[in-house]
């Protein structure tokens, strides 16, 4: 009888160590993500140069990711005695020169304009990376025009939308999922684009 159970408590610890315990690591490891976390996101893409008649000043940040009022400013003089424009593509990234605060996007195309004199131009942008810091007064450098898939349908989707009020958490949602390595739905397109046109 004494041998019976002996026979049957090593054939519990058999399974608990061949089943049970490798089961329990694995749940432990999945719950545990920010332990191991993911490389950022890096942006990537074409290269992007701004009009050779334009010079760039600089490229200013505030604690604001999206505000069409111009927090988050492009600052540019023209070289010539008149005023000079040139177009910022849909998918442009902005590279923050701090590795700790997110780099910024734009998905719609925008009209620049540049005098002899310095001019500001306002940047409706969103954040990049979910866990870097809010952009707070960094200053940022031109970027490449995305090369991501998803993003590229986000951008040409929203490039004639209305993006305001509860709307813009929307899209910066999107933009979230996607640089977070999650899959662009075609539901959560299709509601990118329901949105109102312009």
């Amino acid at each position: 009888m004494k041998r019976e159970n002996r026979r049957g408590s090593g054939l519990f610890f058999i399974i608990l160590n061949v089943f049970l315990f490798p089961l329990f690591a694995l749940i432990l490891l999945l719950s545990c993500g920010d332990i191991f976390p993911r490389e950022d996101y890096q942006p990537s893409g074409e290269t992007f140069s701004l009009n050779s008649e334009l010079q760039l000043l600089g490229i200013k940040s505030s604690d604001t990711l999206y505000l069409p009022s111009g927090a988050f400013t492009l600052e540019l003089k023209a070289k010539a005695a008149s005023e000079r424009y040139d177009t910022l593509p849909s998918g442009l990234f902005f590279l923050s020169t701090d590795e700790g605060k997110k780099d910024m996007i734009i998905v719609k195309d925008i009209i620049i304009a540049a005098k002899p004199s310095e001019v500001i131009n306002p940047l409706p942008v969103f954040g990049v990376q979910r866990k870097r810091g809010i952009p707070a007064g960094t200053d940022y450098l031109l970027g490449p025009i995305t090369d991501d898939s998803d993003l590229k349908k986000v951008c040409q989707t929203l490039n004639r939308k209305k993006i305001e009020g509860r709307n813009v958490s929307l899209v910066q949602s999107a933009i979230y999922r996607i640089t977070d390595g999650e899959e662009l739905t075609p539901g959560l397109l299709d509601t990118l684009n329901s949105l109102p046109d312009e």
